[in-house]
């Protein structure tokens, strides 16, 4: 069993041989990585998360420095040269001598002794490119950001030069596919698209939404609150505390923008809704694991909360965690008994919908790569058909919420209006709309990226 946390890493990225197919990375329970102590697991995950996130911006260095072309380069030593980088440039904490040391350990350990003098010499190479942390500034060829406040400045100009060729600049400065970057251009505009890769790059803070209005955590907790309210934020990261506090149903792990389908859906129907005697029912159409289904079930405890998805075992998930913290109103269907059943109409559904993800890219690491192959019109399809179930699913004057964790348009409003323009026989009102662009900032600021709307059939 390995039980090198920097050979297991190297391992791990040498099999990332196509750029648009990012190695998945196995649960920590999985018996390679429980063969590590704690502190090597850590080392481990951040070299594997840092060379994904930063593989554009570690590739341009190396090229800088090699007179071999990088597509000439094994992979094992490829995935050990970027890790060597990684360690150099960018990681806190790592002797230069035992980054470039324990490189060609590890090279020689994958069986390619004969490039152990290459990796050395490339290393020692980035090394003298030198790699100051100072102030963020603006775009220039000789820094990348490092983050929402501080840059890298290398001593020579490897970096395409932002006044020409501004999209080839932001891909490599701050490693995303050039396809997706001019994307973003489009969605979002040259404005915001530097702030929002920059935040693409931050390793996400563990955030926990609190249902108790007024709880203070326990002060062993180590937590500070997110200028969300009811959010805190572990900014010095997990501890046996917050596991407990979760666990006992104190504190749900959840991103505030995530927060905003449920706490939207539940303050308008709650305004919108007149008081009667039957209780509301509430369908949770795409329920996941459940993390919304919850949040909806404590912030109305009258309502019916109908939960369904195609897997049995996120279901069954949902069940688990509404017996933990002691919600009743829950219940659980699977979407094919849900259907051949037809239901009584409901007062409001949430869609939550699958989408690209492009407002969480800091959080789901392969997103960015996996973008270019997107298949916008099957999911565009997908949400749509969910809205269509939806509305059949509603009451003549119900609530409808529809939601993504994408920033890109096509999968927010315009997939909204589109299904609008469908229904050119029903009457519906938009209550409310919210977007918000990925954050970075100190951790008490930071939230995804994301899209909420409700609207109402007249």
């Amino acid at each position: 069993m390995n039980n090198d946390p920097r050979l297991l890493a190297a391992q791990i990225l040498s099999t990332w041989t196509q750029i648009h197919d990012p190695p998945r990375i196995e649960s920590r329970d999985s018996p390679e990585w429980q063969a590590l102590a704690a502190r090597d697991r850590a080392l481990a995950f951040d070299l594997i998360c840092g060379v994904i996130r930063r593989r554009l911006t570690l590739d341009a260095m190396i090229h800088a420095v090699s007179k071999t072309p990088l597509d000439n380069i094994e992979p094992d030593v490829m995935a050990v040269l970027r890790m060597g980088a990684y360690q150099l440039v960018i990681a806190q904490g790592i002797a230069d001598h035992a980054a470039i040391d324990t490189s060609v350990e590890v090279v020689r350990r994958l069986g390619a002794v004969r490039a152990a003098g290459f990796v050395n010499a490339v290393l020692r190479n980035i090394q003298r490119l030198g790699g100051a942390v100072e102030p963020l500034a603006a775009s220039d060829v000789h820094a990348f950001p490092l983050d929402s406040r501080r840059q890298v400045k290398l001593n020579r100009a490897i970096f395409p030069d932002p006044q020409r060729q501004l999209i080839d600049h932001l891909a490599v400065t701050t490693s995303h596919p050039r396809e997706l970057v001019s994307a973003m251009m489009q969605w979002i505009g040259e404005k915001h698209i530097r702030n929002v890769l920059i935040s693409d790059n931050i390793p996400p803070t563990v955030t926990l939404r609190c249902d108790q209005k007024g709880y203070i955590p326990p002060p062993d907790a180590g937590l500070s609150p997110h200028k969300a309210p009811d959010f805190f934020v572990a900014a010095a990261g997990w501890n046996a505390v917050i596991e407990s506090l979760i666990a006992r149903g104190k504190l749900s792990p959840q991103d505030p923008t995530a927060a905003r389908a449920a706490r939207t859906l539940a303050a308008v129907l709650q305004a919108e809704t007149n008081s009667s005697s039957e209780p509301l029912r509430i369908l949770d159409l795409c329920a996941g694991l459940g993390t919304k289904t919850i949040q909806l079930a404590r912030a109305m405890p009258h309502a019916l909360i109908i939960a369904t998805d195609i897997a049995d075992e996120k279901l069954a998930a949902i069940e688990r965690r509404a017996a933990e913290v002691g919600v009743t109103n829950i219940r659980t269907i699977d979407m094919l008994t849900f259907r051949a059943h037809k239901p009584p109409l409901f007062d409001a559904v949430l869609v939550d919908a699958p989408c690209s993800n492009t407002g969480v890219i800091a959080r789901r690491l392969q997103v960015r790569w996996r973008w270019p192959l997107f298949d916008l019109t099957a999911v565009r399809e997908l949400q749509t058909r969910l809205m269509d179930d939806a509305a059949e699913h509603l009451k003549p004057t119900g609530l409808l919420v529809y939601s993504t964790c994408s920033i890109d348009p096509d999968e927010n409003t315009v997939a909204v209006n589109d299904f609008l323009r469908a229904r050119p026989g029903e009457q519906w009102r938009n209550i409310r709309r919210e977007f918000q662009l990925p954050a970075a900032g100190i951790p008490e600021e930071r939230c995804d990226g994301g899209f909420v709307t409700v609207f109402k059939r007249q």
